[in-house]
């Protein structure tokens, strides 16, 4: 990878890993002030806007970051696109807002996705610009952009939330930290772009992107079956307990293998375009990843319910047994996203669009008979069976179309796989060992032995992982007289 995209790893990590923590620490807070109910409703909304959010312009935005030709017609057009979609969607959101609550049997749905649904405006904008800036590897000025609204959704909605706004105090956040997102991108833009249209490039960009909006709608429904059977059966306060655990478990997704993502798919394009290999820099991020995401989620895992007691309180109980489950699946999911964007960093959506679509034939009986065991862990046992047949044919298809071959994937991230098991257990037996203690102290003791379990067994079967790692992170980050485009071999 070019050394622009090497030194934009490290704001990119930070400017996740700094904006999960504030947003992390606001859910904790809203947790307090807000029942489970109140996240059951915003959980319901969020899935009709993420399902729309794709026909408003997501799938456009990826098109922008692959399309590295595009000139100041051909991303006005793009532009032109993102926003018309954009109104269709809000348009379809608003109409669909009292049919949603009939089928969630809660009144309330309906003017929280009436409200929500004007985000799409707002999206559609900052959709483009933020593709911009990957596209141009600008992930500085993504960094700035990114901290205006973390720091202005903790801010709303915790304020209203203690005023007693109840959901609306999410909606209100959510509505004005983008509307301050758009701002912000639009000041750091290295250049404005005026809307245009152009039908020959319409049409390129609409073939580029379906297989984007083909993933789009396949990922959509893999990561929200899960909510609709819960919601629908259970009811609003359960799928309030689940989304949260859920929101929990995905964070090993958006603050370790979203960032790295973000910079890998525009790099690997770009070297892609160049005629370069990338089978060697694609198994560095991978085992970074891996290294990365998967004690995190074993450790949530094992210390499921010392973290639930310890930052939720009593009444958010009920989330140990998902959160325990989904914890596994967060340590697999990194692994599995590293797999899909490299895929489609070579052109390939159209093919990983086809397979996500294979993969959904499974879910639908596995949560008919989840439902029939009626607990949420069944439900949540399922999302990690799914993730773990993705990853298997998402392997497969890179060693097919890229010609990295499974064995060299499987020793990238061998020591890693046996660690995590040992690591789990050893969180899991220092959690219950400790259980007559304070929450806080088990969460603590728990976490630690985990921890350290991991880094000994990881020593102990390749002694150089954890150097080479912190000698590629400070490469990364400038700190060695190496140059940082090293950090790829």
């Amino acid at each position: 990878m070019e050394e622009k995209a090497i030194l934009g790893v490290p704001w990119t990590v930070v400017s996740f890993g700094a904006n999960k923590v504030i947003g992390t620490l606001t859910t904790l807070a809203l947790a307090r002030l807000l029942s489970p109910s109140d996240f059951g409703l915003i959980a319901i909304a969020l899935m009709v806007v993420s399902f729309l959010y794709w026909f408003g312009g997501l799938s456009f935005a990826n098109t922008i970051v692959l399309r590295q030709e595009l000139d100041e017609i051909g991303q006005g057009t793009a532009l032109t696109l993102m926003l018309v979609s954009g109104l269709l969607a809000t348009a379809v959101a608003a109409a669909l807002a009292s049919t949603i609550a009939g089928l969630f049997h809660n009144t309330r749905v309906t003017g929280v996705l009436i409200a929500m649904s004007s985000m799409f405006l707002i999206t559609s904008v900052t959709s483009f610009y933020d593709a911009s800036l990957q596209r141009d590897l600008e992930f500085r000025r993504r960094f700035v952009a990114l901290g205006v609204q973390t720091v202005s959704y903790a801010v709303l909605a915790v304020a209203l939330a203690a005023l007693g706004s109840g959901v609306w105090s999410i909606v209100v956040g959510q509505i004005g930290s983008g509307l301050l997102y758009a701002i912000a991108l639009l000041a750091l833009a290295t250049h404005r772009v005026k809307p245009r249209f152009d039908r020959t490039i319409a049409r390129s960009l609409i073939v580029t992107g379906r297989g984007f909006l083909a993933q789009g709608m396949t990922v959509f429904v893999r990561q929200n079956a899960d909510n609709v059977t819960v919601g629908y059966v259970f009811g609003v306060v359960s799928l309030g307990f689940y989304s949260m655990a859920y929101r929990l478990g995905d964070l090993s997704y958006w603050a370790i293998s979203d960032p790295i993502a973000r910079v890998t798919f525009p790099a690997f394009a770009r070297s892609r375009a160049r005629g370069e290999d990338i089978r060697g820099p694609f198994l560095s991020v991978l085992r970074m990843v891996a290294l990365m995401g998967c004690p995190f989620g074993v450790i949530l895992s094992g210390a499921a319910e010392p973290f639930t007691r310890a930052l939720f309180g009593e009444r958010w109980i009920p989330m140990v047994g998902p959160l325990a489950v989904l914890g596994i699946w967060s340590a697999l999911r990194p692994i599995d996203t590293t797999l899909f964007w490299l895929l489609n960093s070579i052109g390939r959506a159209d093919l990983v669009g086809w397979i996500s679509l294979a993969i959904l034939v499974p879910l639908v009986p596995g949560f008919i008979v989840a439902v029939s065991v009626g607990h949420l862990k069944a439900v949540a046992t399922v999302v990690v069976i799914d993730t773990l047949i993705s990853l298997a044919v998402l392997a497969w298809l890179v060693r097919r179309h890229v010609g990295v071959q499974l064995r060299d994937m499987w020793r990238a991230i061998a020591p890693i796989v046996v660690a995590s098991p040992i690591a789990w257990a050893a969180t899991f037996l220092a959690a219950h060992e400790v259980v007559t203690h304070p929450a806080g102290v088990s969460l603590i003791f728990s976490g630690a032995c985990g921890l350290t379990a991991y880094v000994i067994v990881l020593s102990l079967l390749e002694r150089s992982l954890l150097g080479q790692a912190l000698s590629q992170l400070l490469r990364v980050l400038g700190r060695s007289g190496e140059p940082a485009a090293a950090a790829e071999h």
